[in-house]
């Protein structure tokens, strides 16, 4: 099955080249990135089981990849988000 376009897209979004950093900003851009990159793997995984618009994905995560992932969801049009008490009560 050939992946979204959505999730290539912004990909390619965190790819960066932190080379005229100095070592310190170096470290923080490339925790940086592997955050980023890790957000886009689970994300690109909440995007295969959601065949129709019906379909309902409940995901649990920290603070440390809610943020990234409500950005690629809000981003990619691919859903809707709705809150934990909204999920709770349908």
């Amino acid at each position: 099955m050939a992946k979204p376009a959505h999730a290539l897209a912004l990909a390619g979004a965190v790819t960066l080249a932190p080379t005229a950093l100095p070592a310190s900003a170096r470290r923080e851009v490339e925790l940086l990135r592997k955050r980023a990159a890790d957000a886009l793997r689970i994300f690109d995984r909440l995007v295969d089981p959601a065949d129709s618009p019906d379909d309902r994905v409940v995901i649990i995560y920290g603070a440390d990849h809610a943020y990234l992932l409500n950005r690629f969801a809000e981003g990619s049009g691919a859903f809707v988000r709705m809150g934990v008490a909204d999920v709770l009560t349908e």
